[in-house]
């Protein structure tokens, strides 16, 4: 069990030099601009599915009243 243990550190340390940190991608003005994007993308996304998809928000109790009726 020591073996695999030992491996595994040993491949996670040498994927940290592949992987940038947060720091390195980002300074806080180009990452409130990445998230302004992400957001807007995001109801961009939500209205298309919306339109063309027939995708709707429902409550869970709309079920159960329709039901009653």
């Amino acid at each position: 069990m020591a073996k695999k243990g030992k491996a595994s550190q040993e491949i996670l340390q040498a994927m940290k030099g592949f992987i940038p940190k947060f720091t390195d991608v980002f300074d806080e003005e180009s990452f409130i601009i990445f998230f302004f994007a992400v957001t807007v993308l995001a109801i961009i996304v939500a209205i298309v599915a919306a339109k063309y998809f027939k995708i709707t928000i429902s409550d869970g109790n709309d079920k159960q009243k329709a039901k009653k009726s």
